[in-house]
């Protein structure tokens, strides 16, 4: 009953005010009549204060509401057009029509006399950068300009701004190049962006029903210059690297206003999975991003080729169709090295060393369809295809040991081989009505997929046990996996007005899951000499359906400046398991809760950020944990599945704030994010002994046995504190940070119920160059100290530091020479019998421009230091662990690239 009277009090915050109006138009371009995405609408009293404020949609339009009775102003910009204002004396609702803005005449010369460019412009929801003010050398991409900005960073394709990371970016409010946002910060010049506005969007159905459901998503545009709105850009690139490395690459866009084309592809075996968009300077590419490419991903040394396209266009101003169509084929060479070392008090003495082999390869085809329609601004539908196929194949092999005080415990030689074939086909439709009363709408969506799996797959392994009556073990098994998976959703939502600032939305939504698999292991018959013998233990064969109904009430009022949106979820889930192999098991277990939520968000025009949220989530069992299949791919770790796990629930707490100061312009972020958990599912882990023997299984001595189980208790806690700011006349930029986390993981070990708990401290330091166009210099430290412990009071915590600091320079000297040179440290101190580790990379090229800058030569030595290496550290509730990979050691490389661009 709490939370209906929660409820009922949420529901009394009702602003009703019968006198208030609205204020609605368009906006476009007057030279191409096309829609200008997210112009600045601003309304203003009398006195000049700002009253509302809003940014047109990607079809150009606004509209302003709750509006009393008055005289106003309003005002409608876009860089690069002559603003717009308009006097308006305001009686009742109010169509203004289309507002044709008129692109800016103003010169150069203009804006020297007018003084230096203003960086950010702070918008009730959105951050715009100005272009102008920030220097990069001609021939730049995006991500070149997006690092000159305060509160960017850009790592391994991912960008996150003042603490949020990017989901998507849009092009004047449209996808391009399929949204791939790795691929638009390399292929997009420089010189096409006028302003990038950092945006964070409500949802579609939000956009379309008026009801605010609390969501957002951190998006991303860039605004085109005025005379840069149709034209085509692209790349030629090529790198050799004796003996016998090469990478050929290239892609090709074309735009026109809203229509949208680009293609791209690219052949080598230098390890870059989007071999396109490897850097021709060094100085382009951020450290990690260079360690990605040497180690491919952390996948080893392989190639790679590829080859795709998109196409977006908008027929109309009711309908856009856009399609996308993607091959693509990978293979690689993993050589890893593991040492882990068990920190729990029943471990003690107890370490595993590993040595692996894996060579894969892969093949995918991808294709997709979206139309959407809107044949009038009541009515919005939606129909996307896609197809997907798949190959893979893979082979393996794995020497492993266990070393207990010393001594050997246990041993594994493994080799396995892996062929699979997969077509999955996903279909989706949607419709929104909006009905004559304002707020009031209909949403519909049914989706549909289906994948099919099948292949071959067989394993050998050798197993030696030094202690216990079983003393080795010897598999040679082979099988054909089938698997077919179906899954269909539907959903229905209605929104309703309650007043001028609140809403409410109910939902129902329907999803079935049917997972069907059969696996079964055939072991070799010396007699027969073929494969004719079932493993029954180890086999699998089930029909699995799950069927999740919810019902869901959501309500969004406005106090303020303030978006409040609480929620309540009913969730009921039926799961069906009819198995056959490895035993007979015919269940149906019905797994139902209440769950709650609220979001809060609130932004002003001083540059204040606020947003927090919480939800409570009911969290049920995966299909493969809910199978007692046996795993034995490696003897000496064997996992099996519980069919008897319960459902659990998950506490989410997030909160973010950030604040701008535009006369010092500096960036502030707090982020403060929190989970608990209740019954959720952990590991219950056997070690072997010579007598246990769980489910029956007889388990060897040393081997270790694990399952899901549920438990309770788990929770973990982050916080993150950031800055950036100019210095210096803003010549220097420098960013600063603090971080804390804090873990708590409970186990089974043995029966028993144990724990680890884990913290961290980071600092993060950085600072980067903003004087020169001619000049690149970054430079960033970031040093950690992490302590691991147990719950038994006899094993001590364990304790290590690490730290990374780095330096990556570009000097554009004479003659468009240049020389870059990126220098990188990294430090992992040991813990307990595990070792210290470092590497130090030096790279340096040096390269000249010729034929207008479009033609790039460059010769760039790779790893002079010969340290690279892919090294990691892990830490889980059992133990900690070091890994290394084998990487591509290639010194020299000698590039070229053109560009070509012809855009206005």
């Amino acid at each position: 009953m709490k939370y209906f009277y929660l409820f009922l009090f949420l529901l009394s915050f009702q602003f009703l005010n019968a006198q208030d109006f609205k204020i609605e138009g368009e906006v476009k371009d007057s030279t191409s009549s096309e829609p200008l995405s997210y112009a600045n609408v601003i309304l203003k009293t009398p006195s000049d204060s700002i009253f509302r404020s809003d940014v047109t949609d990607d079809k150009g339009k606004f509209e302003l509401t709750k509006i009393p009775s008055g005289n106003y102003t309003l005002s409608i910009s876009f860089v690069g057009f002559n603003p717009y204002t308009q006097e308006l004396k305001l009686e009742k609702d109010l169509d203004i029509g289309t507002i044709m803005l008129q692109e800016s005449t103003t010169t150069l010369g203009e804006l020297t006399i007018e003084g230096a460019a203003v960086e950010v412009i702070v918008k009730e929801d959105t951050l715009e950068y100005n272009a102008a003010a920030f220097k990069v050398p001609e021939g730049s991409e995006l991500e070149e300009l997006l690092k000159k900005m305060p509160g960017v960073e850009i790592k391994d394709g991912s960008l996150t701004i003042n603490g949020k990371k990017i989901e998507k970016i849009l092009v004047d409010g449209k996808p391009f190049f399929n949204a791939n946002i790795a691929t638009l910060l390399k292929e997009l010049p420089a010189d096409f962006v006028k302003q990038i506005q950092v945006i964070d969007q409500k949802s579609e159905e939000a956009e379309f029903t008026g009801h605010d459901d609390g969501k957002r998503t951190p998006v991303v545009n860039v605004v085109s210059k005025p005379d840069k709105k149709k034209g085509y850009f692209g790349s030629l690139r090529g790198t050799i690297s004796p003996p016998g490395r090469y990478d050929a690459s290239g892609s090709f866009s074309y735009l026109k206003g809203k229509n949208r084309y680009s293609l791209n592809g690219g052949w080598n075996n230098l390890n870059s999975a989007n071999s396109f968009s490897i850097p021709m300077e060094i100085s382009s590419a951020d450290v990690s991003r260079l360690l990605m490419m040497q180690a491919g991903g952390a996948s080893g040394i392989g190639s790679q080729q590829n080859l795709g396209g998109s196409y977006s266009v908008e027929v109309n101003e009711k309908l856009e169709i856009s399609t996308s169509l993607r091959w693509s084929n990978n293979n690689s060479l993993s050589q890893t090295d593991i040492s882990r070392e068990y920190i729990q008090s029943s471990d003690e003495g107890r370490i595993y060393n590993e040595q692996s082999e894996r060579e894969r390869d892969n093949t995918n085809v991808t294709g997709s369809l979206s139309i959407r329609y809107e044949p009038s601004k009541n009515n919005q539908y939606s129909f996307s295809q896609s197809v997907s196929s798949a190959s893979s194949l893979s082979t393996n092999w794995k020497k492993g040991e266990t070393i207990l005080n010393g001594g050997l415990l246990n041993s594994t030689d493994n080799r396995g081989y892996m062929e699979n074939e997969r077509l999955g086909l996903d279909t989706r439709f949607g419709w929104r009505h909006k009905f004559a009363k304002e707020g009031r709408t209909l949403s519909l969506s049914f989706s549909n997929s289906h994948n099919k799996t099948d292949g071959a797959d067989s394993v050998k392994s050798e197993n030696i046990f030094t202690d216990g009556p079983i003393q080795q073990q010897i598999f040679d098994q082979v099988s054909k996996p089938d698997n077919m998976a179906i899954n269909r959703s539907f959903s229905v939502a209605v929104t309703e007005k309650i007043g001028e600032n609140s809403s409410l939305k109910l939902g129902y939504q329907n999803q079935m899951e049917e997972d069907k698999s059969e696996q079964l292991l055939y072991d070799f018959d010396p007699q027969t000499q073929g494969y004719t013998d079932l493993d029954p233990v180890r086999s699998s064969q089930y029909v699995l359906k799950n069927k999740n109904n919810s019902l869901s009430l959501n309500y969004g009022f406005k106090i303020k400046k303030y978006s409040i949106s609480p929620r309540l979820t009913y969730q009921n889930i039926l799961i069906k398991n009819d198995q056959v192999y490895p035993r007979v098991v015919d269940t149906e277990n019905s797994f139902s809760g209440l769950n709650t939520g609220f979001s809060i968000y609130g932004r002003s025009e001083k540059g204040k950020q606020l947003q927090m949220s919480f939800s409570r989530s009911m969290t049920v069992p995966r299909a493969e944990q809910l199978q007692d299949v046996l795993d034995n791919s490696n003897p000496l770790f064997l996992r099996q599945g519980n069919p008897d796990l319960k459902s659990g629930f998950s506490n989410n707490l997030m909160m973010y704030y950030m604040l701008y100061n535009e006369e010092s312009k500096q960036y502030t972020s707090i982020q403060i994010s929190a989970r608990s958990s209740e019954n959720a599912t952990t590991n219950y882990t056997i070690v072997g002994d010579g007598t246990n023997s769980p489910n029956g299984l007889v388990l060897p001595v040393g081997a270790r046995y694990s399952r899901p189980v549920n438990v309770s208790g788990g929770k973990s806690v982050n916080v993150n504190i950031s800055s950036s700011k100019r210095i210096l006349k803003d010549d220097i930029g420098i960013n600063y940070g603090l971080s804390f986390d804090y873990a708590f993981n409970p186990q089974y070990l043995n029966e028993q119920l144990q724990s680890s708990e884990t913290l961290g401290y980071s600092l993060g330091l950085g600072a980067a160059s903003h004087f020169s166009e001619k000049l690149d210099l970054n430079l960033s430290f970031a040093p950690r100290y992490s302590t691991v412990s147990n719950s038994s009071p006899e094993e001590p915590s364990n304790n290590y530091f690490s730290w990374t600091g780095s330096f990556r320079g570009k000097w554009v000297i004479a003659e468009e020479f240049y020389i870059t040179s990126n220098l990188v440290y990294s430090y992992n101190g040991g813990v307990g019998n595990l070792g210290s580790f470092d590497r130090l990379l030096w790279t340096a090229s040096l390269g000249k421009k010729i034929l207008n800058k479009k033609l790039d030569l460059n010769i760039m030595a790779n790893d002079i230091l010969r340290q690279a290496s892919d090294q990691d550290r892990s830490i889980s509730a059992e133990y900690i662990e070091n890994s290394s990979t084998a990487l591509l050691r290639q010194v020299f490389r000698i590039s070229i690239s053109y560009k070509f661009n012809k855009l206005g």
